[in-house]
């Protein structure tokens, strides 16, 4: 634990709360296939097994952390792995400086980009001609969406998916 805190660390806070967010995402939606959670890897099973991120320290990192974790906390995400998670979420913003409303909306964001990224039946190489958009645009949609422009994620939608784009915002009375 104590290497993994020196790691988070060192990364600048975007990377941090990306870090954080994976965690989070590997507790919460462990069983929704709404959602692919199985960071590194292209949603559409192709031969090419892991992309390059997986072999990055910060996935190394991930991976070692999960693997770290006593009882299973990862592997079997039930009612206390939540709630251990929860107290070791805790303890990693307030050790990490990162304000907890911050953190749940971003969080919010990022399910979005986690979304989007299951929806990219293509390589990004593919999907960057498709769409328009340059290859660091598409990473930050899929891995940092509360980072992205609107705009791009309209040129994603819109051009890449080839889906409606539309924001809908309610006003309460």
């Amino acid at each position: 634990m104590e290497e993994f805190l020196k790691y988070l660390k060192s990364l600048d806070s975007n990377r941090q709360m990306r870090m954080l967010f994976m965690l989070e995402a590997g507790i919460y939606l462990s069983d929704n296939c709404d959602y692919y959670t199985d960071f590194g890897t292209y949603p559409d099973y192709q031969n090419l097994g892991f992309d390059k991120q997986v072999r990055t320290s910060f996935y190394k990192q991930y991976s070692k952390f999960l693997f770290s974790i006593p009882d299973d906390m990862f592997n079997k995400p039930d009612e206390k792995a939540k709630s251990d998670w929860e107290i070791l979420k805790e303890s990693l913003l307030e050790e990490l400086n990162l304000n907890r409303e911050i953190f749940e909306y971003q969080y919010q964001s990022f399910l979005i980009g986690l979304r989007l990224k299951t929806m990219r039946m293509c390589s990004k190489k593919e999907f960057s001609t498709r769409s328009n958009l340059s290859l660091s645009k598409i990473n930050q949609i899929e891995d940092y969406c509360f980072l992205a422009k609107v705009n791009d994620i309209f040129m994603y939608v819109k051009n890449g998916l080839g889906q409606e784009f539309k924001l809908d915002f309610l006003r309460k009375v």
